[in-house]
């Protein structure tokens, strides 16, 4: 997204909300961009994938094919596609099934910390604290403001009983 756009402070909004897990907030500014832009890829992107988390399938798919039609290449076509399915396939607890589809994510994008931090998602449900922890791990390093990537990790450390490193990801 460019940065002289006017959706973009709203979208950075949106972006901020998501990243602290308001997905009602981040939907909100995701609706202002998007009258300010009805054309933006970004924005029709990322609203599918608050409309996922807030397990909204439908509404997600909708928009995943809005930002289609508008224009993305075939890799971000699968990219988006397959992160959609598996915020879906978790709200659903078909673990089995998101962790297949984040290998086609993370095929294409090997070091997104999004994709990293739903597979460790997925690793805890799995009781795989160990793999979880690194994908976290991973993810931190590329994001380190994502508060989500922190929470998680302490509950890594929870499960592995390493209470010091959950409290320091909790309160650092």
């Amino acid at each position: 997204m460019s940065e002289n756009l006017p959706e973009n402070s709203a979208y950075q909004r949106a972006l901020s909300h998501l990243k602290r897990g308001e997905y009602e907030l981040a939907e909100a500014a995701l609706r202002t961009a998007l009258k300010l832009n009805s054309a933006s890829t970004a924005c029709y992107r990322l609203r599918a994938e608050v409309y996922a988390l807030m397990n909204r399938a439908r509404d997600a798919r909708a928009d995943l094919q809005r930002a289609l039609s508008l224009d993305l290449d075939a890799d971000n076509a699968s990219y988006y596609q397959s992160l959609i399915s598996v915020i879906i396939l978790l709200n659903g607890n078909e673990n089995e099934r998101a962790l297949d589809e984040l290998s086609s994510a993370l095929a294409l994008r090997p070091a997104d910390a999004r994709s990293l931090y739903y597979r460790a998602k997925v690793r805890l449900k799995l009781k795989q604290p160990h793999l979880a922890l690194d994908d976290l791990t991973k993810a931190i390093s590329s994001d380190q403001r994502c508060p989500a990537y922190y929470f998680e990790r302490s509950r890594a450390y929870t499960i592995l009983e390493n209470a010091d490193l959950a409290i320091g990801d909790l309160t650092g």
